[in-house]
């Protein structure tokens, strides 16, 4: 069954992400926590040359206006990644490690998340990786949520998409320690 998502547009094609949300059960601030939503978010700014975020009527992918019709309105190229996220059904919380690995030969450091076992998680990165790994992990309720806090934490230190900068690797794993059960 498809659930209806209510959808509201302003005269400046607007899209109200507020009410689209709260139809679906869920909030608008989950939506960007995601990776590839903030990787989207980004990818879409710089082709359509528009800040990612503004306030009241100035233009940029997201709008945050606030008054009577406040809330916070899309722009139209958000709508079918927002409305096929809303769609989805509420995944019930995973257990699992959240990880941040790195070796001789990678110059940044690698923070995800797994849902094996550790030895399978070390096999997946020898061969790219190389035998000298360095990992520190966690074994969390959430690992979903664990690990979009940890980017959440860390996007200073960002380089693209799970990858960070290696200096501040005694950081990563002082946070990844401090989610150990």
């Amino acid at each position: 069954m498809v659930a209806k998502i209510d959808i509201e547009v302003r005269a400046d094609g607007y899209f109200n992400a507020s009410r689209i949300c709260k139809s679906s059960g869920k909030q608008w601030n989950h939506f960007v926590d995601v990776q590839s939503h903030q990787d989207h978010l980004a990818e879409l700014s710089m082709r359509l040359d528009l800040p990612i975020s503004a306030a009241d009527n100035h233009r940029g992918l997201i709008s945050t206006k606030r008054g009577a019709k406040g809330g916070i309105w899309i722009h139209s190229e958000l709508v079918p990644r927002l409305k096929q996220w809303c769609s989805q059904k509420r995944k019930q919380t995973s257990s699992g490690y959240v990880y941040a690995v790195t070796s001789d030969v990678l110059d940044a450091v690698k923070i995800g998340l797994w849902s094996g076992s550790l030895d399978n998680l070390r096999t997946r990165y020898l061969t790219p990786y190389g035998p000298t790994l360095t990992f520190e992990t966690a074994f969390v309720d959430d690992c979903v949520r664990a690990e979009a806090a940890l980017h959440k934490q860390f996007w200073q230190q960002n380089l693209g998409g799970e990858l960070f900068h290696k200096a501040s690797l005694q950081a990563y794993k002082e946070a990844i320690l401090g989610m150990d059960k």
